[in-house]
């Protein structure tokens, strides 16, 4: 686990989360590269194991005006093999499920706690 802290509070509320729901904690604020080495994204978190990564989509860094670019470097990412989910604050509330449910077919079933 990266010791780097979290980008946003809706970003360490997620972490939370994941603590919480028993998952694999995950590399946050990391690097990815191409096969050549070139920059393609900074993304929120990360299981680079399994190629897999969660943006936390905040208003302030995830709106309108964001959408375009943000849809372009999920392409690149996801031409890389990185399997993308997202997330925003509806799924961090405790009667929400959905990311709870993605995450774990993704990463595989919760820890025991």
């Amino acid at each position: 686990m990266s010791g780097v802290r979290p980008g946003s509070p809706g970003e360490a509320k997620a972490f939370r989360c994941f603590q919480r729901w028993g998952l694999p904690l995950p590399e946050r604020q990391y690097a990815i590269h191409d096969e050549d080495g070139n920059f393609v994204a900074q993304v929120d978190f990360t299981w680079p194991e399994r190629k897999a990564l969660l943006e936390y989509d905040g208003e302030e860094h995830h709106g309108p005006r964001r959408w375009k670019l943000d849809a372009e470097r999920e392409a690149r990412l996801g031409a890389l093999g990185w399997t993308i989910e997202r997330a925003d604050r509806f799924d961090l509330r405790p009667s929400s499920t959905r990311l709870r449910r993605a995450l774990a077919e993704i990463l595989g079933p919760p820890l025991a706690v």
